[in-house]
């Protein structure tokens, strides 16, 4: 088990170095204007702001361009806008010069800079080229923090009172930063021209969406051994001659996370199983009584006994989707939690008692055919834990949909 572990964190490592490169078309802008056409490596935002990874059209060796040495970059497909511009550093002391995303441009423009510590940062620009930042802040903010974080931004847009009112009341994110801005520009220039640079996720739904909801059911091949005999009590012991594997049904819900930023083909799964497993058992029963002569007597009792295995999975872990336009294999792995619990209709026999959760692993391949609305999923997985005194295999075959 060991071995295979290995192997498949091997292969997925592999697989996510390749897909390191998240090319995307697009163009740079030369500090002299020209436009240079190619290719663009998609990163995060953080990762945007501070490098432009560029690859000429045929080229094999990319050009990394830092802020300042070049205008502008933009994803082509009107795709994310890049352009550098020089902002006072968090002290106020200095400068930097940085990537900043290009969100409207009008008579007032703003640009976006995401600040993991600090609150994202919002930079209006008015004709004049003069600069005022707006932050985001907590919902717990109180009002002196808020004044403190918006009070330049509030005070460069004078002159809109709706959209100073938005600035205060909304929470700031680039999409209510561009109708703040574009709600100033209609103010203050009604019969003006605003651009919006903003990622257009319908054409692109792969890149831009961060997660998929899935709904599948399959056909589970469920094994039950039991790793040793169950005691009663005493010298008395319940034994069972138990099938091979019993043919179940299995529903299942669950969500990938994609992550194209970071790595086009990585995802974290969550997933939510349910298995109803049902079978006949045959059962030997065992006691031992004794009367006041000290005479002992053995005493066998055997029989068929319904038994019913109720499983409820939840089911963690990465997976790697390899990139393709029709079918895209897909391998996962991760860890599971059960909970389970039994029933034995028999006169004889007691239900099991109900355990906790008890843990195990899961590991899964399959493919990927991707439509116009989201993607047919056909996997086979294996799935192993314990439960009480029995060791549980799963062997599933499924079928699903991802939203």
């Amino acid at each position: 088990m060991k071995t295979q572990i290995l192997s498949f964190l091997l292969m997925l490592a592999t697989g996510i170095g390749y897909a390191q490169k998240n090319l995307r078309e697009g163009i740079v802008i030369t500090l002299s204007g020209d436009t240079l056409q190619g290719n663009i490596e998609y990163r995060t935002d953080a990762m945007n702001a501070k490098q432009c990874v560029f690859y000429t059209e045929g080229a094999t060796e990319a050009k990394t361009y830092l802020p300042g040495e070049i205008s502008a970059y933009r994803f082509l497909d009107n795709g994310r806008y890049y352009v550098s511009r020089t902002i006072p550093s968090e002290d106020k002391l200095s400068e930097q010069t940085l990537f900043l995303e290009f969100l409207v441009q009008g008579q007032m423009s703003v640009y976006y800079l995401p600040d993991a510590v600090h609150g994202n940062g919002y930079f209006f620009e008015n004709q004049e080229g003069k600069l005022a930042i707006g932050r985001s802040t907590p919902r717990n903010a109180t009002k002196e923090e808020r004044r403190q974080a918006l009070g330049d931004a509030y005070a460069m847009l004078t002159g809109g009172a709706k959209a100073q009112k938005m600035l205060w009341e909304k929470d700031l994110n680039p999409g209510n930063v561009t109708q703040i801005t574009a709600a100033y520009n209609d103010e203050v220039c009604p019969d003006g021209q605003c651009e919006i640079f903003k990622y257009r996720a319908k054409e692109t739904p792969k890149a831009d969406r961060t997660y998929h909801w899935t709904a599948s059911a399959g056909f589970t091949l469920y094994q039950m051994k039991r790793n040793e005999p169950f005691s009663v009590g005493g010298e008395s012991r319940i034994e069972f001659t138990e099938k091979e594997t019993i043919p179940a049904m299995m529903i299942s819900g669950g969500v990938d996370v994609c992550l194209p930023r970071f790595c086009k083909g990585f995802l974290l799964q969550a997933n939510l199983d349910y298995v109803r497993a049902s079978a006949s058992v045959h059962y030997k029963y065992s006691w031992v009584t004794s009367n006041f002569s000290e005479e002992v007597e053995y005493h066998l009792k055997q029989g068929n006994v319904r038994y019913t295995a109720n499983d409820i999975t939840l089911k963690f872990g990465p997976a790697y989707q390899f990139q393709s336009d029709k079918v895209q294999p897909r391998l996962r792995m991760g860890l599971c939690a059960s909970l389970i619990w039994d029933d034995y209709v028999t006169d004889q026999i007691h239900d099991l008692p109900d355990g906790p959760v008890y843990w195990g692993k899961y590991f899964g391949a399959g493919l990927v055919f991707p439509c116009k609305k989201g993607a047919i999923l056909a996997d086979f997985e294996y799935a192993s834990h314990g439960y009480f005194q029995y060791d549980i295999s799963k062997f599933s075959f499924i079928v699903g949909y991802q939203f």
